[in-house]
């Protein structure tokens, strides 16, 4: 993943989740370990029914890249969706309290 890219990651998380109560940012290891590139990545809070803006607003993770996820808000439980070049979908939860890294791996 571009450092731009990256950074994005971060920002975008953190700004989609601005409107949460304060609490201390929780950041995990996100690893894209298909051999297809993320176009699109939603992170969300478990317990909203929407998935929010793409936190990788320009960017894309490339097949092995890794990259930090950083979340604010007070919850730990959380929803993934990743969307492929092929535009196929990819949807999973992280309890990112305990988890320090995550994986996405062909099916």
């Amino acid at each position: 993943m571009t450092l731009n890219a990256l950074r994005s990651l971060a920002l975008a998380a953190a700004t989609v989740l601005v409107a949460l109560p304060a609490a201390a940012d929780i950041s995990f290891s996100f690893t894209n370990a298909t051999e297809r590139t993320i176009m699109y990545l939603y992170v969300s809070p478990s317990s909203s029914d929407e998935w929010g803006d793409d936190i990788l607003g320009d960017g894309v993770v490339e097949a092995g890249e890794t990259g930090t996820v950083t979340l604010t808000g007070d919850e730990c439980d959380w929803d993934i969706k990743a969307v492929f070049d092929d535009e196929e979908e990819f949807e999973d939860s992280i309890n990112a309290c305990t988890a320090t890294d995550y994986s996405i791996h062909e099916e």
